[in-house]
């Protein structure tokens, strides 16, 4: 015990000097906090752009007293909260909100139409509302759900009050009260909510949302530190052609060769924790340390299974290219292809970061 200990200490030193190792140790903490200072001092809001189309008359539509107009005050106002996941803009025309939209200075744009409350009473809602939407969006369909939610706060109201007001089988009593009952309902938030929620995000103690990054810092750093794993594999056996545990007695070998192995992932998992600390990705430390505990031997031990397979160190390494494309597609990296295809978890369940990043 006490030579593998020693052996341990010394494997730690000799990947310590070397500043290939070290680079790679420090890249991901640095990166995370580059990235994450980044994002802390932009704005994290998705732009999205608003217009409505001015009814003929003269002036502004979005000034007038119509349906339209309410809906992107609210939109813009609800919006300037730095909480907020979408930033709504109004936009003097059609033709500048596609200009933004084509640029991509906006995700998606929505044109309301002249007279909206009067096309939703005739039944002319399908075309009431154009939506442009930029190429390589994802998140055209989020920003549908917050301007119809907004739009049935407002005119969901108008028709409860009519059905109540001039339905046959409601009592003369109750329709004096639609309006009054449908605000109580409306205001302590049950009827219309929309809710978001960020895939790294921290919960602070009271429950709300603490902070939160972009950038797939859990995701990367698992993924790096299977890597490591494989890579002090492709290490050992070269170690092993080499001779260099022929020094040791045959009982001692196999410990020497495991904690060998295992020095710079160890490592590497001290790199991965501060990037996830940096990252904002904390959320409980006891938890973090339980599942990293296990993560590490399971790489090492992944990597020590690639070493009986393949016959050379040369043939590991020549492997690693191959995990690192297939870590980032099948394991839920940087998205979870396995919701639209299921199928993908057999590839992701034969890589150890699927495995970690499903214990978030």
């Amino acid at each position: 015990m006490r030579t593998a200990a020693v052996w341990f200490w010394m494997s730690c030193k000799r990947y310590l000097k070397k500043p290939s190792f070290l680079l790679v140790l420090l890249f991901l903490p640095v990166l995370c906090f580059l990235i994450c200072r980044g994002e802390s001092r932009g704005s994290r809001q998705i732009r999205v752009a608003l217009c409505v189309e001015d009814s003929g008359s003269g002036g502004n539509a979005s000034e007038a007293e119509d349906l339209g107009g309410e809906l992107v005050r609210i939109l813009t106002e609800e919006s300037a909260s730095e909480d907020a996941l979408f930033y709504f803009y109004l936009c003097p025309d059609e033709e500048s909100v596609i200009r933004e939209t084509a640029s991509r200075r906006a995700e998606c744009g929505y044109v309301i139409e002249a007279g909206l409350r009067e096309r939703l009473m005739e039944g002319e809602a399908s075309r009431s509302i154009f939506v442009y939407r930029s190429p390589a969006t994802v998140l055209d369909r989020l920003s549908d759900e917050v301007v119809f939610s907004a739009l049935a706060r407002l005119y969901d109201r108008e028709i409860f009050v009519d059905y109540i007001e001039n339905g046959d089988t409601v009592s003369d009593g109750l329709k004096g009260q639609a309006g009054k009952y449908y605000d109580a309902w409306a205001e302590n938030g049950s009827t219309f909510s929309f809710s978001y929620r960020y895939y790294d995000r921290v919960a602070g103690e009271s429950g709300a949302a603490a902070e939160d990054t972009l950038f797939p810092v859990r995701g990367l750093a698992a993924v790096c530190l299977f890597l490591i794993g494989v890579y002090s594999s492709m290490l050992l056996a070269a170690d092993e052609k080499n001779g260099l545990f022929l020094c040791l007695l045959p009982g001692e070998r196999l410990a020497c060769k495991a904690v060998s192995a295992l020095a710079p992932v160890l490592l590497a998992s001290v790199s991965c924790m501060a990037a996830l600390w940096v990252g904002g990705c904390v959320r409980s430390w006891g938890r973090e340390l339980a599942v990293m505990a296990v993560y590490v031997p399971s790489v090492c031990a992944y990597g020590w299974i690639l070493k009986k397979i393949l016959p050379t160190s040369g043939a590991i390494g020549a492997l690693i290219p191959f995990l690192l494309a297939a870590s980032l597609i099948f394991c839920p990296v940087f998205v979870d292809l396995e919701r639209w295809i299921p199928r993908l978890a057999l590839f992701g369940r034969l890589l150890p970061p699927w495995y970690y990043l499903r214990a978030f």
